[in-house]
């Protein structure tokens, strides 16, 4: 079956590579647009389709219909093959990192929303795709990705690693696994082996739970049927009842539980070196994408336990090699310190990093205002010393990033040329820009602020094909409009600039500014009703808006003179 759901993938890719469209793409994580923008697409079928098939049927989706669990069995197997049993790592406070995932991507965008009090998006549909990769990570990163969360996660963590301490889809299969009637249930022929635990690749403790609640109670099964297959008595078997939810010990005593092989100390160790590690790589280099970061924290926290527990035990094995015995580092033990120290100096220099590249996306946050009115093709510098100050520290963190990184980030590029256009270097800016385009060919927002050096530098042609290329790479965004018809009113071009506007208005009929611009154009070519409109729909939208006020007065003594 985990095969087939991989051929299926690479039959979905053919249909698009073949027709040039195909359905959108079968990945929970796109569900996460319904939240951010109400769009309804096969990401969130699936997710929603599934969770409610889970609540009756338990938690078969995972076991059999997902790709990263398809990597982990084979990761698992290999390992098994090469002499090596993953050990599972058994943490309490870890395993709250999908339920917190979950809550990020898919509930705290409404929280948001309704703590701003943002209406929530009018929902459109979107079942069908021209690019099929536009949401997907490239293919070093998408490499990256299995190479971690499909392999080295199980060698760190354990079988089905990922799965516990990461998927956020995961969570939410949990939780309505719960409710499912059908369950691995026990008859009275059970004896206690544990050989279904031994089968289990979910680290479910199967002989444990079955004892317990005739049962197996725990979300963490994934029905694949190994320990039904592995039981020597037929005691086993997939049947319906009662749900997990509620269900009662059946033996004197509590029930035995999870046998965690963390202490509270080591716990308080582990979550603060996932969280120190997730807050280093998300987003680094503009790169690392949630779920990389999620598994790649889980690793990096375990790894420094370990390193912890080499120090201060006498005898310690991992990865299936025995790194100290008896008090003594073993060549291994080398080895593993030799590679930690490594890592830690990779992990201290991608915090650096990430901090300057934060600090960085901050001020650029910050500068939005000022990065508005220099779209102005007047506009010339900044102000006040407070403006030059904070663009400036955003221009020195950009370039200690650029400097320092061992990755570009795409990003970067565009926001040097930001800050230096604002410096009022546009030369410096033009050279960012280039290399900005470079990496974000088809980023409207690039070629926006590309045609506005342009304009600086005293190009004006070159301005007016960037403007245009903007605008068609993304229409939704008036500046691209209003930049290209200023320019092209500006060069005595007024009959395209008042086209501009009036394709500009069709897109965006509440932009006061757009009105405005209209109603120049308007004026110039002596079509003084249609301006005088334009100027009166312009001050409805925006009663401050000065100049068209002035300009609007200005047509109304012409027109009395005229009379």
């Amino acid at each position: 079956m985990l095969v087939g759901v991989h051929v299926l993938i690479l039959a979905h890719i053919a249909h698009w590579l073949s027709s040039g469209k195909t359905i959108a793409g079968l990945e929970p994580s796109e569900a996460m647009e319904f939240s951010k923008h109400g769009v309804v697409n096969l990401g969130l079928i699936l997710l929603v389709g599934a969770a409610l098939i889970t609540a009756v049927f338990g938690r078969f989706f995972c076991g059999w219909g997902c790709h990263i669990i398809a990597m982990q069995d084979l990761c698992r197997w290999l390992l098994i093959k090469v002499g090596i049993t993953p050990k599972p790592l058994r943490s309490r406070l870890l395993r709250w990192v999908p339920v917190i995932a979950f809550f990020y991507m898919f509930v705290w965008p409404f929280v948001y929303r309704l703590g701003v009090g943002r209406v929530f998006p009018r929902v459109t549909t979107a079942l069908t795709t021209s690019n099929l990769w536009a949401s997907m990570p490239g293919m070093i990163v998408g490499g990256l990705t299995i190479a971690v969360c499909g392999f080295a996660i199980v060698y760190v963590l354990g079988a089905k690693g990922f799965c516990t301490y990461a998927c956020p889809y995961g969570a939410l299969f949990g939780a309505a696994d719960r409710l499912a009637p059908l369950r691995v249930r026990v008859n009275d022929d059970c004896n206690q082996c544990a050989r279904c635990t031994a089968a289990c690749t979910s680290n479910v403790r199967v002989h444990e739970e079955v004892r317990d609640f005739q049962m197996v109670r725990d979300s963490g099964c994934m029905k694949c049927m190994d320990c039904v297959a592995a039981c020597p008595n037929d005691a086993l078997f997939l049947g319906l009842g009662r749900p997990a939810l509620g269900a009662k010990v059946r033996v004197e005593g509590p029930p035995a539980g999870r046998p965690w092989n963390v202490s509270w100390v080591e716990e308080v160790l582990l979550a603060s070196a996932f969280v120190l590690a997730f807050a280093t790589f998300r987003g680094l280099y503009g790169r690392i994408p949630f779920l990389l970061a999620l598994g790649l924290s889980g690793i990096l926290a375990f790894l420094s336990l370990t390193s912890i527990r080499l120090a201060g035990r006498r005898n310690l094995r991992f990865g299936g090699a025995r790194i100290k015995r008896d008090g003594r580092v073993t060549s291994a033990g080398w080895v593993f310190a030799f590679v930690m120290v490594v890592a830690a100096g990779l992990w201290v220099h991608s915090a650096l990093v990430r901090f300057h590249e934060v600090r960085s996306e901050m001020v650029f946050a910050e500068t939005a205002r000022f990065r508005a009115a220099a779209l102005d093709l007047g506009w010339r510098t900044l102000d006040a010393r407070e403006e030059t100050e904070l663009v400036e520290r955003g221009s020195d963190h950009t370039e200690w990033g650029q400097h320092w990184s061992l990755v570009s980030n795409p990003t970067s590029h565009f926001k040097a040329g930001w800050f230096a256009f604002l410096q009022g270097r546009p030369g410096v800016a033009l050279a960012s820009v280039e290399q900005a385009l470079k990496v974000q060919p088809k980023a409207s927002e690039v070629h926006l602020l590309h045609g506005r050096v342009l304009v600086g530098v005293g190009r004006p042609r070159e301005a007016v094909m960037a403007f245009a290329r903007s605008v068609e790479l993304d229409p939704a965004v008036s500046e691209g409009f209003i930049s290209l018809g200023s320019l092209l009113g500006s060069v005595g071009d007024v009959s395209r600039a008042r086209e501009v506007f009036r394709r500009g208005l069709l897109r965006h009929p509440g932009n006061a500014d757009l009105h405005y611009n209209f109603g120049v154009a308007c004026a110039m070519e002596g079509d003084v009703d249609q301006a005088k409109g334009a100027f009166k729909k312009a001050l409805e939208i925006n009663p401050e808006h000065v100049e068209a006020r002035e300009n609007l007065a200005g047509l109304s003594v012409v027109t009395v003179l005229v009379e």
